[in-house]
């Protein structure tokens, strides 16, 4: 007699390398559907330790853990991300269609970290501020998170925890900051004549039924920002900081919000950037950072039919681009050239003039165009591509985002050299194989065309980068000198490392 055989494919334990730069993650609102948490869920909790703090894992939505996704297929089936409205209206919440859009563009593994259920635009300064504070912690006079306290952390905070993340995105920040969604106007039902066979014979009574209507349901507009962006930017300002202080080798990736339509922006998104000084360095109060590139305009996809508007924020689209990017190139390449999959419409339609036209910087004493400061995706002879792959600030020598995600990689791996050193006598054998760890990977970088070919870096570690103060101190220091193939003048790295205390990373010129 024959037997059946059946096959299942056993689920394993699903663990990162630190060194990755194509992981992104997503913190915003979405919550894990109503029911036990998934088990390759709890499997990387528990890897991750984060199940000693007592967790009930009875029913998913009240938890706030940072979720592990492989694929879009596991975002649907363990991610409630669906916003329902007071109206009674529904819709795909910005933090689902990002991940999504992730995927879509190549990207291959991301977490995402629940801030909260699906959130309705609140209406209100108080409702903006309650939400920012959950994706921030601490920014509007919340809780803070503490680095030695897990329990404090959510949001932004759980990045301490994930160190193979290379990007970082907060797809529901336009809708939150954004103005309350208007509906759509009313359109008058399109009347469509139904193409009918009769016989050829005199004209007989109307057959009924002849005429029918098309009129979907009302839709909301997709949120946009009028007049006060005060929110946006003390928001991003926020993220970057921290990201500056606690993970500088993070990305920060963020969409500008839509404008009215008709505005000044909507017409020039660059203008009323610049003369509000909103572009201004973070040191002046503008967003200007190299840890952030900023992302326009909106897209009409083919996943974005069922959110507002039916149209998509670009940064979850331009994170699967970069790391489609880091993936098959390398992520100290720019990424501009890379084609979006599945975008077909563009939402403002820039001009060439709004996009090119360079014009004064109150910043800096150079002329600049909306390209060399926002990361857009716009249309060329050969169809839609990813124009510009830049950041923000109008530093010459941190302008291209490939440089400062090159600096993150070596943040990276410079600290990682200095745990190895962790307990190691501090000495010339030391010294020495620290110079030879930290040659080995540079000049991989090198070889894969990351820097100069000729003087692309150079490492000292030694009686000429310490003191005897430092000697007695059980510090060691390295310095490493590198020269971006995108940069205009040499970096320098700095690690120290104290006895057996954590290892700092400093950046010298450039900026």
């Amino acid at each position: 007699m024959w037997a059946g055989l059946a096959f299942e494919t056993r689920t394993t334990g699903r663990r990162s390398a630190p060194d990755r730069t194509d992981v992104a993650a997503f913190v915003g609102f979405a919550s894990l559907k109503p029911g036990p948490v998934p088990t390759p869920v709890v499997d990387v909790w528990q890897r991750m330790g984060w199940l000693d703090q007592g967790i009930s894992l009875d029913d998913g939505p009240s938890v706030r853990l940072p979720v592990l996704l492989d694929s879009e297929a596991e975002a649907r089936a363990w991610l409630d991300g669906q916003v329902n409205a007071s109206s009674g209206l529904a819709w795909e919440g910005y933090l689902l269609g990002a991940i999504r859009d992730f995927f879509r563009q190549g990207g291959r593994r991301c977490w995402v970290v629940p801030v909260g259920p699906p959130l309705e635009p609140p209406t209100d300064q108080a409702g903006v501020e309650a939400a920012l504070d959950e994706i921030v912690p601490g920014l509007h006079g919340g809780a803070e998170a503490v680095s030695s306290d897990r329990q404090t952390w959510r949001g932004l905070a759980q990045l301490w925890a994930l160190p193979d993340v290379a990007l970082l995105a907060v797809p529901d920040l336009p809708g939150v900051v954004g103005a309350p969604p208007s509906a759509e106007p009313t359109i008058d039902p399109e009347p469509l004549v139904v193409t009918q066979f009769v016989e050829c014979t005199t004209p007989g009574p109307e057959v009924p039924g002849a005429v029918m209507h098309r009129a979907g349901p009302p839709r909301f507009r997709a949120p946009s920002v009028a007049t006060d962006w005060t929110n946006w930017q003390g928001a991003l300002r926020a993220i970057a900081s921290w990201l500056q202080s606690h993970r500088p080798d993070v990305q920060l990736l963020a969409a500008l919000p839509l404008a009215e339509r008709g505005s000044a922006q909507d017409l020039d998104p660059l203008s009323p950037l610049l003369a509000d000084g909103r572009l201004d360095p973070m040191d002046a109060g503008g967003v200007a950072t190299a840890w952030l590139q900023l992302a326009y305009p909106w897209l009409r996809t083919d996943t974005s039919a069922d959110r507002l508007g039916g149209l998509a924020p670009p940064d979850g689209v331009l994170a699967g681009l970069l790391a489609r990017n880091a993936l098959a190139r390398g992520t100290f390449r720019p990424a501009s050239r890379e084609v979006p999959q599945g975008v077909w419409d563009l939402e403002p339609r820039l001009g060439r003039l709004a996009v090119w036209q360079a014009r004064p910087d109150p910043s800096s004493a150079r002329q600049l165009a909306l390209h060399e400061r926002v990361c857009l995706i716009g249309r060329t002879p050969s169809g839609l591509q990813l124009l510009s792959d830049v950041t923000p600030t109008a530093d010459a020598n941190w302008t291209s985002g490939a440089v400062n995600r090159l600096v993150g990689v070596i943040r990276r791996l410079v600290l990682r050299v200095g745990l190895s050193v962790l307990f190691a006598t501090n000495g010339p054998q030391t010294w020495a194989r620290v110079r030879r760890q930290l040659e080995a990977v540079l000049g991989a970088i090198q070889q894969q065309g990351g820097l100069h070919p000729v003087g692309g870096f150079a490492v000292r570690c030694g009686p000429d980068t310490m003191t005897q103060q430092d000697l007695d101190a059980g510090r060691l220091i390295a310095e490493v000198d590198f020269l971006p193939l995108q940069a205009i003048r040499q970096i320098t790295v700095v690690l120290s490392q104290t006895g057996s205390g954590p290892s700092t990373v400093q950046i010298r010129g450039g900026a």
